[in-house]
C-alpha cells in the first residue's frame, strides 16, 4: 500500500497537510481548461499569512523501484528564472453605469533572477522518463504515464489561478497576493537525476535525490483575465513532500523567498 497504491500516496498528503494546519481538499473535481471536461485532482492544500497566500496543486503517482522516473537536467537559464505572483486588488473607480473591466482586478507580478525562489544556474530538469529493463533484460523507457500526472496538476493550477485572480474581493481585503505551485509526489526511491552541463557533457552518473524542478513554462490565458505563467513544477517523493508541507506551514523564510516585498512593489510600481 505504501509503494504501490496511488490512492494511500494521496492519503498521506491529505493527512499530512491537514495535521500540519494547512487547508486541504482530496479528490475534487474541476474543468480542464484546455479540453472543457471535468477531471478529477488528487488534492489541494493552501495556507494563508496575512493577505498573502500558497496554493498547492497536488498529483500522486506510486511508481516501482524497478522502472523509476529519471529527470534529465542542466543549469537554468535566466530567461527560465522567474516565478509570478498573482496581485489581486480593488479595481479603480468607474462612473455610474459603466462596468468593471475583469482585467481591471488583477495582475501577474514577475520576479526574476535572485528575487526569484528558481535562481540562475541551479540544475532544472528538461526532460521525464521512466527507465527499466522488459523480461529479456533489456532497456526499456517511456513517458505517457508520468507526463499525464504532472499534466494534472499545471491543469489543476489553472482552476487555482482563476481564483486567485478574485481573492482580494472574495476576502473584502485592499490587495491580496497568491503563489500557485504544481507538485508531482512519487513514491521514494524512484526519483533519479541525470546532471548535464550547459554544453551538454554528462557530469556523472545518474543519482537518486528526493526533490527536483522542472520547467514547464505553462501560460494560462484567458479572455477575461491577465495572462499567468507558471514557471516549475516541484517533484517529490512520499519522504520529503512532508518537510515542504511543513515549510509552507510554518517557514518565515519560504514565504520571504515566494513573496519578497520590495521587489513585488517595484514591480506593482511599473505596472
Amino acid at each position: 500500500m505504501a509503494t504501490q497504491d496511488d490512492f494511500d500516496l494521496e492519503l498521506y498528503v491529505y493527512r499530512t497537510a491537514k495535521k500540519l494546519g494547512l487547508s486541504a481538499t482530496h479528490g475534487g473535481t474541476y474543468e480542464d481548461p484546455i479540453t472543457e471536461k471535468p477531471r478529477q485532482f488528487d488534492v489541494r492544500a493552501g495556507a494563508e499569512r496575512g493577505n498573502h497566500r500558497i496554493d498547492l496543486a497536488i498529483e500522486c503517482k506510486s511508481l516501482r523501484a524497478s522502472y523509476p522516473l529519471l529527470l534529465s537536467r542542466i543549469p537554468r537559464s535566466e530567461e527560465e528564472s522567474f516565478h509570478q505572483v498573482i496581485y489581486s486588488y480593488h479595481p479603480p473607480r468607474r462612473r455610474l453605469g459603466t462596468s468593471v473591466d475583469p482585467l481591471d482586478v488583477a495582475m501577474p507580478v514577475w520576479l526574476e533572477g535572485n528575487q526569484s525562489i528558481y535562481r540562475p544556474k541551479e540544475k532544472v530538469a528538461k526532460s521525464t522518463v521512466q527507465v527499466g529493463r522488459n523480461e529479456k533484460g533489456e532497456l526499456i523507457a517511456g513517458d505517457n504515464e508520468i507526463f499525464d500526472k504532472w499534466s494534472q496538476a499545471l491543469g489543476s493550477a489553472g482552476e487555482l489561478v482563476a481564483s486567485a485572480n478574485y481573492a482580494c474581493q472574495q476576502r473584502e481585503r485592499q490587495q491580496f497576493f497568491t503563489c500557485v505551485l504544481p507538485i508531482l509526489v512519487i513514491t521514494d526511491n524512484t526519483l533519479w537525476v541525470a546532471d548535464y552541463s550547459q554544453a551538454g557533457a554528462l557530469e556523472a552518473a545518474p543519482r537518486q535525490v528526493d526533490e527536483a524542478t522542472l520547467f514547464v513554462g505553462r501560460r494560462y490565458s484567458s479572455k477575461l483575465l491577465p495572462t499567468y505563467t507558471l514557471s516549475h513544477l516541484h517533484i517529490y517523493t512520499r519522504s520529503k513532500i512532508g518537510q515542504f508541507l511543513d515549510q509552507v506551514a510554518n517557514d518565515g523564510n519560504l514565504w520571504q523567498s515566494i513573496f519578497p516585498e520590495a521587489a513585488i512593489q517595484k514591480a506593482i510600481e511599473k505596472g
